[in-house]
């Protein structure tokens, strides 16, 4: 059930935060809002392997140490969106787009939301407020679980490399009914891998919720082969390139949300310069 936008001023599922600590300002004798302070000694140099991390910070009298860069992560250009749906997520327009996702799949009896860590989180928590149901991820590496589900799936990277997908089982029920969700739709392999791994759970997957959709990746088709009822995208991108730019697909139907996800996407996002043609 569709539990629609929330109302932070009502009495409702989310309320208003009352008076509190936070909102009162702090007397002389109360000190239970400052921050304690941690000595500078405290502050010690952290292992970090440097196939993992491109860039890290090291003490305060140190500068920033550089390691050798990554692979990179893809053949075709790539949309860089680090500062609206990762790392950093504008928080208000991703629960705008859930909100308008969820009205797709009121009607669809959807009791778990499933996703994939860490990209799909921030989309499917909200998607899964608004339908008023609980948000399930898989992980990337291998969890303790009572009953665990492993799937390969080919990975984004430039030599298109298998990763695996773990599940635990046990949150979920033989009559689920699963909206997958994401936040790209491109070559559809994780999506389609999230499918599988809700079907061996015993649920139906009733249908998949993307913000945006590469046409040119045809990831729709290979999901269409999974016998999903239902794809929906709340942005189109028919191509991009780093010269170009991007062009989405205009005879798509829009929405609020989707108009302000075109229009952020616009103003922050950049298209990389790709390595070659996938």
């Amino acid at each position: 059930e569709y539990m629609g936008p929330l109302d932070f001023s009502c009495s409702g599922r989310v309320l208003r935060p009352q008076m509190s600590q936070l909102d009162r300002a702090p007397s002389s004798s109360d000190n239970s809002n400052e921050i304690p302070e941690l000595p500078l000694e405290k502050l010690t140099r952290v292992p970090v392997s440097p196939r993992k991390l491109k860039t890290r910070f090291l003490h305060r009298d140190d500068v920033s140490e550089t390691v050798e860069p990554t692979t990179p992560t893809s053949r075709t250009p790539n949309l860089i969106v680090d500062g609206i749906l990762s790392t950093s997520v504008d928080t208000m327009l991703v629960y705008m787009c859930a909100d308008t996702l969820a009205k797709e799949f009121q009607d669809a009896g959807v009791t778990k939301v499933l996703t994939i860590e860490t990209a799909g989180i921030s989309l499917g928590f909200p998607l899964a407020m608004c339908l008023g149901v609980n948000m399930v991820y898989a992980r990337k590496k291998r969890i303790l679980a009572e009953r665990l589900l492993e799937i390969s799936y080919r990975r984004k990277t430039a030599g298109g490399a298998q990763g695996s997908l773990y599940v635990a089982a046990e949150f979920f029920s033989p009559g689920d009914r699963i909206l997958v969700c994401d936040s790209f739709l491109a070559t559809g392999y994780t999506l389609q891998a999230l499918i599988r791994l809700a079907k061996a759970c015993g649920a139906e997957v009733v249908g998949v919720a993307v913000l945006l959709e590469k046409i040119w990746k045809r990831g729709r088709e290979l999901l269409a082969e999974e016998g999903v009822p239902r794809v929906t995208s709340l942005l189109r991108i028919l191509s991009m390139d780093a010269e170009n730019g991007i062009v989405f697909d205009d005879a798509q139907e829009t929405t609020m949300a989707a108009d302000t996800l075109r229009a952020s996407i616009i103003d922050r996002a950049a298209v990389s310069e790709g390595w070659g043609v996938d």
